[in-house]
């Protein structure tokens, strides 16, 4: 949805040249973002040490089980997505939007998707998604001390009412884990501390407006800052991550490969994982193969619930699931087979 590919290789070289520096040095990583970082949010340690609550925690039953053991979705502008389910040859499980505080969760998009019985995966983003990076409307901080608590209160009710019983994925200010102390292109990034006490503050509202929602902490890799921003079992629902193999970023692997690159970190925490957002590129000329394997390798590892496919915006037209005719054909096989796993 959002084009982060040049803060994102900017942010990589600030990765690769400390880390040059910490083994040059063999300096030990604090926890404490340094002086001087470009985040600076002070939050009390009493404020990242709330017990955790009682509600009970989501497992993979709480998905539609739809296409056997491993459910399926896409980013999507629009729910009403039943030209792309007949393309695909196969009803989604899943569809996805971002949303960010200057929107209402409570949109009629919401609406469609739950009445249609789907299940929402809303990427809710705390800023107004017009910079990058340095554009900090909602400061972490301030989400703790409670001056949003209205305006989080209110749009949770929203989805509430909107939803009902049916189980929506709040998957709020992803992409979190970066080097502590340095920010990278979304402005929760960079100060652990702050992070956690931010997401505890926002799913103990929620958990008591509506124990529907489930929230996904979803990493953009597994990475060893990972564990610094991980706010506990008892906060989270889910584990996400983002695996966006683009050339230019990645260079290429199988979806086995690359998965298994993050695997261990991300499946350490002991909770169903959502391959959150993912999508591949035709030019690295071997889409549909890469494909094939992400169902292959997904369909076959116990603690993958679910895909959810970064359909790609207007200017990544080769990311979307039908960019070339073997990509489509790819996904049809793939969600017919499937489809065959749940009839036996």
């Amino acid at each position: 949805m959002r084009n982060v590919s040049i803060a994102r290789l900017r942010f990589f070289v600030l990765q690769v040249l400390f880390f040059a520096g910490l083994l040059a040095s063999s300096a030990v990583l604090a926890l404490q973002a340094p002086a001087g970082a470009t985040r600076k949010t002070q939050i009390s340690a009493a404020a990242t040490q709330r017990p955790a609550p009682t509600i009970a925690l989501a497992d993979s039953v709480n998905l539609p089980q739809t296409n056997g053991n491993l459910k399926f979705g896409l980013f999507t502008d629009t729910p009403n997505v039943h030209a792309t389910e007949a393309e695909l040859g196969s009803k989604l499980d899943i569809v996805a939007w971002f949303t960010h505080w200057d929107q209402s969760l409570g949109n009629n998009k919401l609406s469609q998707a739950c009445t249609a019985g789907y299940v929402p995966e809303i990427t809710w983003e705390s800023w107004n998604g017009q910079a990058q990076g340095t554009q900090d409307t909602y400061p972490l901080g301030d989400i703790v001390s409670g001056k949003y608590d209205s305006f989080i209160r209110s749009n949770l009710q929203q989805v509430k009412n909107l939803c009902g019983s049916r189980t929506v994925l709040l998957r709020f200010d992803h992409e979190m884990a970066t080097i502590p102390g340095l920010q990278g292109w979304y402005p929760w990034q960079g100060n652990p501390e702050a992070y956690i006490a931010a997401w505890q503050h926002v799913v103990q509202l929620g958990r008591g407006i509506d124990p529907n929602i489930k929230w996904v902490w979803s990493p953009n890799r597994g990475t060893a800052f990972d564990a610094q921003y991980y706010p506990g079992n008892g906060w989270v629902d889910y584990v996400g991550i983002t695996l966006n193999h683009r050339p230019g970023q990645e260079s290429y692997q199988t979806f086995a490969a690359f998965y298994n690159d993050n695997r261990q970190v991300i499946e350490s925490f002991a909770k169903p994982v959502i391959i959150a957002e993912t999508t591949s590129a035709e030019g690295f000329g071997q889409k549909a193969g890469w494909v094939k394997n992400m169902f292959e390798y997904a369909s076959h590892d116990p603690n993958i619930v679910a895909i959810v496919w970064f359909n790609g915006s207007p200017s990544a037209s080769d990311e979307r699931f039908d960019s070339s005719p073997a990509s489509l054909i790819a996904f049809r096989e793939a969600l017919n087979t499937l489809h065959a796993q749940e009839k036996k």
